[in-house]
């Protein structure tokens, strides 16, 4: 086998070898099953999203002042919010999972490519979120130290 995996390493060609496709069928299991874990949660989020405004509202006193009470719909928003970020990571490691089941099945290289590009997909979104929630991160701790520098001149 080490043969094989030498003469395809010298012509420039990546090989599959036994060894490898166990890996593989591995992490599509547990891919697979962390996505029908992260759907579970979505779908929680969004009864959660949904019950929550009317919840906020019915135990929030009714206020007087115009717009007080918009809490209620800004915690349905945010977790409707969350749970529709969440979908696409759990989407594309679905789609790596059941492409890359059928790739390893019928030794299917379009399929073996397109489980890749989903894994790749879900990889980029959640680098791209992460940069995003860093960004905003930066972006608070510089408000926070200018408004407390100018509350420490002012006061």
């Amino acid at each position: 086998m080490d043969d094989i995996l030498d003469s395809h390493l010298n012509s420039g060609q990546l090989a599959i070898s036994t060894e490898i496709k166990s890996y593989l069928k591995e992490t599509a299991k547990w891919a697979k099953f962390f996505a029908i874990i992260g759907f579970v949660f979505l779908a929680l989020f969004v009864v959660l999203g949904l019950t929550m405004g009317t919840l906020m509202a019915n135990f929030m006193p009714p206020s007087e002042i115009p717009g007080a009470n918009l809490g209620a719909g800004f915690f349905s928003a945010y977790f409707i919010a969350i749970a529709a970020l969440y979908f696409f990571p759990c989407y594309y490691l679905l789609k790596f999972a059941n492409n890359m089941k059928q790739a390893l099945a019928s030794d299917d290289q379009a399929a073996l490519a397109v489980s890749f590009r989903n894994l790749k997909s879900c990889y980029k979104f959640i680098g791209i979120l992460m940069a995003i929630v860093l960004g905003l991160y930066a972006f608070i701790i510089i408000i926070s130290l200018i408004v407390g520098v100018a509350g420490g001149i002012a006061g």
